[in-house]
């Protein structure tokens, strides 16, 4: 199981003006499309390629927000009266140049702490164990979540800077 999270502009997918259940409330289901940018950060080039799209299993994301002080941003701090972007599952949150502003700092923060880390993952027998070549040797200074820095930052860049309802969602 994992999230599809998406960053970019907020489109109305589907509405009905009642019927049903909600026979007197209007109602639109908003999303976030698919959208791929030569040049744009990729999440990981074999899955996502350069798109704004990241398909993370549940406790890799939270695993990872927490190593990378984004936890908080993303789910917020009550688990009962979630706040954060992933507030609701499916769901979609609008970004604010506040949002951009803390993976900034998170990302400053990190890069001090690891100065020695570039953006990768290891592909080594011991770091993926189902690594055809035994031989590929371990790489100590590559750092998945700098790729994931990489990918938000850019997304949440170019949302904010392109998007009339620049927002996250997931689904």
């Amino acid at each position: 199981m994992s999230y599809d999270i998406y960053i970019g502009n907020a489109v109305v997918k589907s509405a009905w003006t009642g019927g049903g259940e909600y026979e007197d409330e209007p109602f639109a289901e908003w999303v976030v499309e698919p959208l791929e940018l030569p040049g744009a950060a990729p999440f990981k080039d074999d899955a996502t390629g350069y798109g704004n799209h990241c398909h993370p299993g549940y406790h890799q994301w939270d695993q990872a927000m927490r190593s990378c002080g984004l936890h908080t941003l993303w789910f917020g701090n009550d688990p009962i009266e979630r706040s954060g972007l992933l507030k609701s599952h499916p769901g979609i949150t609008p970004l604010t140049p506040g949002h951009l502003a803390i993976v900034e700092t998170a990302y400053q923060s990190y890069c001090a702490k690891h100065p020695d880390a570039k953006p990768g993952g290891c592909s080594c027998k011991a770091c993926e164990p189902w690594q055809s070549d035994p031989d590929v040797p371990h790489d100590p200074q590559a750092d998945f979540n700098l790729v994931r820095f990489d990918w938000m930052l850019f997304w949440m860049r170019w949302a904010l800077a392109n998007c009339e309802r620049p927002a996250v969602y997931n689904h």
